[in-house]
């Protein structure tokens, strides 16, 4: 068996339930479509280790359990079991970035459980059913990309809530982009021993970003309006990450949430520059360095730190263009001779 990927799935009356997948490599993109049949649904445990897989065998054995690839070749799970292509259960430790298709429906009951090393999930917001339990033990996700669909539902708010660590999200709607962070958050169980009850304390600002929902629909103003929230109570480098995204991919932003953000990024422009440095290229730098609002900081010992820097990362592009700017924007003296 050559095949780098195979979906072992159950035929409904409305579509295809996934049970497992199987790899080659530690990452998937879930077929929209198997024997041309929409995907609808990710079974209980479908990614997680815990999954009994006694259990795939008796529904193979039953008719009910087919294995294949999104091109519609059919093996059995004895070949996959056997090794020889090279290709196992993509679960638990070994799942590192799991992208889901717009006709999923639904998703079981502990589908990612104790998936450790799971690190990027991508999904569409009309998913209507999520299951209990989703990301127990999923503590490595960092980012998250959704494409919301306007005209229905969006499961985004139960998703981020789930997920208590720092999230950055690519969040895609009707062709426009955006890039949002979401802070740390998590709860402690607080006795008042007096009163014998037990309290719920919240740390962390990451809660508040997470309600920013009327409705399904995330609210951008009222994202935007915490950004306060998020100044005094998380690590500044988090912060500025958050206010450059939001300038770099301006989705429903408001003038004066605009200008809030670029005081904050002001104030810091060095920490800035070198940020977008690390992890944009110089068309964003351009942007950045050119913009009305920072071009007063923009000096010549500014430049040259940032020029400095750039050698040091060995960012041969930005450094010509550095080097550019400088020139044009404080041209060397010429030398006057005196006689």
């Amino acid at each position: 068996m050559t095949e780098t990927e195979v979906f072992a799935y159950e035929k409904l009356d409305c579509g295809v339930k996934i049970w497992r997948c199987y790899s080659c490599d530690r990452q998937v993109d879930v077929p929209g479509f198997l024997e041309g049949q929409p995907v609808v649904e990710l079974a209980d445990y479908g990614f997680s280790g815990h999954m009994e897989e006694g259990w795939l065998k008796e529904m193979e054995k039953a008719g009910r359990l087919r294995c294949g690839t999104r091109e519609g070749c059919q093996v059995s799970l004895e070949e996959i079991s056997s090794g020889n292509g090279g290709l196992s259960a993509l679960c638990g430790m070994g799942v590192d970035s799991v992208a889901l298709p717009s006709s999923l429906e639904k998703i079981g009951k502990y589908a990612f459980y104790n998936c450790g090393n799971l690190k990027r999930l991508s999904f569409y917001s009309c998913l209507s059913d999520l299951g209990a339990g989703l990301f127990t033990g999923c503590h490595k996700i960092g980012e998250l990309a959704v494409t919301v669909i306007p005209e229905k539902p969006s499961c985004l708010r139960e998703v981020l809530l789930e997920l208590s660590e720092e999230l950055r999200v690519d969040y895609r709607e009707d062709g426009v982009y955006g890039r949002l962070l979401f802070p740390e958050f998590y709860e402690e169980g607080v006795e008042n021993t007096p009163a014998r009850i037990l309290m719920t304390q919240v740390h962390g600002s990451g809660l508040p970003f997470r309600n920013c929902f009327l409705d399904t629909r995330f609210q951008f103003s009222w994202y935007d309006r915490r950004f306060d929230l998020a100044r005094f109570q998380e690590r500044e480098d988090f912060v500025l990450e958050m206010a450059l995204n939001r300038l770099l991919y301006p989705l429903e932003l408001e003038a004066d949430a605009r200008k809030r953000y670029e005081d904050y990024v002001a104030e810091r422009l060095l920490l800035a520059g070198q940020w977008l440095l690390r992890h944009k290229g110089s068309q964003e730098l351009a942007w950045f360095l050119e913009r009305e609002a920072f071009c007063h900081g923009v000096t010549e010992p500014f430049l040259t730190e940032l020029l400095e820097y750039a050698r040091e990362k060995r960012l041969g592009e930005t450094v010509s263009y550095l080097m550019d700017l400088r020139h044009r924007l404080f041209p060397p003296k010429a030398r006057v001779f005196e006689l």
